[in-house]
């Protein structure tokens, strides 16, 4: 037969169909070996897990070559009994999971059987292991997954289990394993995962002969943190916890002091297991809205106890994924409570001459009853009483001797528009009560009919008013400012917990007397040993956004018309999602008509859209997953363009103020939740201590 006879009989076979057949166990073994080994920090959570559920409370782990060479796990569990060790290493064979029943109520972190089966084959596998009742423990070896020996050993009681020459077998799979460092770069992240997730586990790892870090298994938080994390984010903690009828939340969360360009520390431990979740990433992204900068991260620390039917942690293979029964309602209760947590943080910078800016709090103020009145809606409406803002008793400090003023005779605006702003007669100038740092009394101020001659804090922005829920559209900027925001109502959120509208029992803000502006830009103000710097613009900026974002949320939802509809192109798939996702749009402000097969039409938008941010959004729209990711894709833009109207409306730099003016911008402050950062996250407000001015002067 010749070799081209040969070689088309080979491609007939090759293109033959071939029978079914069922697999060897060991190319079966390799093959579930591949989904659940992925690596050799794969290998190490399925041993410190399997140790964890035998009820261990030190675990020592060892690591040599990023795990590729050996790795050995050490426990003082319950151990095994000898007759069910061979049996431990058949797929799915578990001592977890009896019926199908147990898998919606899991308790335990490993239940599939497959780990210890799917290990042995593709390594060298020794285990020692003995229950505390057994005289002597038992030794097996395993190569390949095959029994090579065994025998009985004095052993400790516990397990001891020992990974060798991973992959020796599987060379393709060894081929592309990433470098021993980077490996142990994956492996050290896991141990710490695993030793957070666990506190009161007492977790040893060593590292090529190193002692990477040990945990005192006290059970707090804190000590496994300070342990296995950077010292600079242990000294940045503060404790949260609270809890309602679906979940129990606690954990430990970075003040603003502390921040980090990436998410890799917030991490989320369901039932003692890490999980990735995005839900939870999602609610502490909204908790630290508004006080951090752009592309700057928090870390948090979550911890959720939750009924084991209220989740479902077998849909991944390295169990590393969970879905939660009430998704949406578990991520409002973390939002927003984890809000308030860190608005009771009082944290203000404090600068130094000679050191790098840190942050301070002052310490956490006491829970606030829920039945407490709630704070003043407006107020701009509350009379003016003085420059002092602590206790006022009717004495106006300035920065010269304390004046006692008679009963106001008249209510003052707190922010009062440039166009009603009072002049001062010749009785009482501007420049007069600057220069003698004090405020006369009313009687003492007469209005003048001359215009004001320097800009006072103002805002076009007038507050809600009546506007018609239909008008063409015009996307000029400049006429925005006067324009009713609306509110979106959206679909699902009937569970969401409103933020508490109680002001705190204290601000920084309480007591400081105010000194005087700086650079027609900052303002002081004397407190105690320190002194307070105040950005105006960033001041009035979050005056003026808190002030809009309220009254758009207390509105109906407005549309506008668009003078020419926009044309929405799209594929199959995306055309099917906009179909299925019509109605939530419909809620959010969009009227979209069907135009074809597979485009639509849009000829409404929410008032704040222009039509480059609506065609962004329906540009982004086929990556949202779920109905909340649409809404609060939509919400970005709006809270952007409220930003924006808040910055243009602010008093800028280089306005000259009163203290009048000085004295309202802070009281206004006062009343907001977070004080102490822009919308941006920006501070506005930092603290100077005095002794670093005594040092500038060599007095210390």
């Amino acid at each position: 037969m010749s070799e081209l006879e040969t070689a088309q009989q080979s491609e007939e076979a090759l293109l033959e169909p071939r029978r079914i057949q069922r697999l060897s166990p060991q190319v079966s073994d390799k093959i579930a070996a591949g989904e659940v080994v992925e690596r050799p920090a794969a290998v190490l959570k399925e041993l410190v897990e399997n140790a964890i559920d035998a009820g261990a409370s030190k675990i020592v782990v060892e690591v040599e070559q990023g795990g590729k060479k050996y790795i050995r796990v050490t426990d003082n569990g319950s151990g095994m009994n000898p007759e069910d060790v061979a049996l431990a290493f058949e797929r799915h064979a578990t001592s977890k999971v009896a019926s199908i029943e147990d898998l919606v109520s899991l308790r335990t972190l490993g239940f599939r059987g497959e780990a210890l089966s799917s290990i042995a084959a593709v390594s060298y596998l020794e285990m020692t292991t003995r229950r505390q009742k057994d005289e002597e423990g038992l030794h097996i070896t395993l190569a390949g997954g095959r029994e090579t020996d065994r025998r009985a050993t004095s052993a400790a009681h516990g397990t001891t289990v020992v990974v060798k020459d991973l992959f020796f077998n599987t060379p393709a799979r060894l081929k592309f394993m990433k470098s021993a460092a980077a490996e142990a770069a994956y492996i050290t992240d896991l141990m710490t995962k695993l030793a957070l997730s666990h506190p009161e586990l007492s977790i040893q790892f060593v590292l090529d002969k190193r002692l990477v870090f040990k945990t005192p298994g006290d059970d707090k938080v804190f000590s496994a943190a300070y342990a296995t994390l950077e010292r600079a984010l242990s000294r940045s903690l503060f404790e949260f916890s609270f809890e309602n009828e679906l979940v129990r939340v606690s954990g430990w969360a970075s003040k603003i002091d502390y921040t980090r360009g990436n998410r890799n520390y917030q991490m989320t431990f369901v039932n003692g297991r890490y999980v990735k979740s995005r839900m939870t990433l999602d609610a502490i992204q909204y908790a630290y809205q508004g006080l951090l900068p752009g592309g700057r991260f928090p870390a948090v620390l979550l911890y959720l106890k939750i009924q084991p039917d209220g989740c479902d942690v077998n849909i991944h293979p390295q169990k590393t994924e969970i879905k939660f029964e009430r998704e949406d309602a578990i991520r409002n209760f973390i939002s927003v409570e984890l809000k308030r947590a860190l608005e009771r943080m009082q944290q203000v910078p404090v600068r130094s001459f000679t050191t790098k800016p840190v942050w301070e709090s002052k310490p956490q103020a006491p829970e606030i009853a829920a039945e407490l009145e709630e704070r003043p809606k407006s107020p701009i409406e509350m009379p003016y009483k003085g420059i002092n803002i602590g206790e006022v008793d009717q004495k106006q400090v300035g920065t010269g001797p304390s004046q006692t003023a008679p009963n106001q005779t008249e209510t003052h605006p707190a922010i009062h528009s440039r166009e009603t702003a009072p002049a001062y007669s010749d009785h009482t100038t501007r420049s007069s009560v600057e220069e003698s740092g004090s405020v006369e009394s009313t009687e003492t101020m007469k209005p003048s009919t001359e215009p004001p001659t320097k800009p006072t804090i103002a805002s076009p922005y007038k507050g809600p008013a009546k506007a018609p829920s239909k008008a063409p559209m015009n996307f000029d900027t400049t006429l925005l400012e006067n324009l009713v925001i609306p509110e979106t109502r959206f679909a699902g959120l009937e569970e969401v917990a409103r933020p508490s509208q109680t002001a705190p029992t204290e601000t920084l803000y309480d007591g400081a007397r105010y000194v005087g502006q700086i650079f027609k830009s900052f303002l002081m103000y004397e407190k105690e040993n320190h002194l307070l710097l105040i950005d105006q613009h960033a001041a009035h900026e979050k005056i003026l956004y808190a002030r809009m974002k309220r009254d758009h949320e207390r509105r109906e939802i407005v549309r506008q018309l668009l003078v020419e509809p926009i044309l929405i192109e799209c594929d199959k798939a995306t055309a099917l999602l906009l179909s299925d996702r019509s109605e939530t749009l419909e809620q959010i402000g969009f009227s979209l008509e069907p135009f074809g097969e597979t485009d639509f039409i849009l000829r409404e938008v929410p008032m704040l859209f222009d039509v480059p941010g609506t065609k962004r959004f329906f540009d982004q729209l086929k990556d949202k997953e779920s109905v909340h990711e649409l809404q609060t894709a939509a919400q970005k833009p709006i809270e952007d363009r409220l930003m924006s109207m808040a910055c243009k409306a602010a008093v800028k730099a280089n306005d000259a103020l009163t203290p009048f003016e000085a004295a309202q911008l802070i009281k206004e402050l006062r009343t907001l939740d977070s004080p102490y950062t822009c919308p941006h996250g920006r501070p506005l407000v930092v603290r100077m201590e005095r002794h670093e001015l005594e040092k500038k002067f060599l007095r210390t």
